[in-house]
């Protein structure tokens, strides 16, 4: 598999770019092909965060695992492939089939 860019990391940083990147491709015309590799949980440590202080009224005292959703929701709306290579790597371990996951993890 190939693609212009990977990202390692899906925390916030590694969200943030893939999102950012495939809507510069976009408003520029262009298509990119991002694969986002996660060792961890998706989200990264923001998925453990309590609570997200932020002075956007509207989210204000969010907690980290809805911010985490939010960006991973936003990442595969624009098509960035996400891969959970923890969960491939607990399945290979307990012998279970990964879980099929397409492309870089686009399930």
């Amino acid at each position: 598999m190939e693609f212009d860019v990977v990202i390692v990391g899906a925390g916030p940083a590694g969200l943030s770019a893939a999102i950012r990147l495939k809507q510069l491709a976009a408003a520029a015309g262009k298509e990119v092909s991002v694969c986002i590799v996660e060792k961890g949980a998706e989200g990264g440590a923001l998925g453990e965060i309590d609570q997200v202080v932020t002075f956007y009224e509207p989210f204000k005292d969010v907690p980290g695992a809805w911010w985490a959703q939010a960006a991973l929701i936003k990442v595969s709306a624009l098509s960035a492939l996400h891969r959970d290579a923890e969960a491939e790597r607990r399945a290979r371990i307990s012998g279970e089939t990964p879980p099929d996951r397409g492309e870089c993890g686009r399930p």
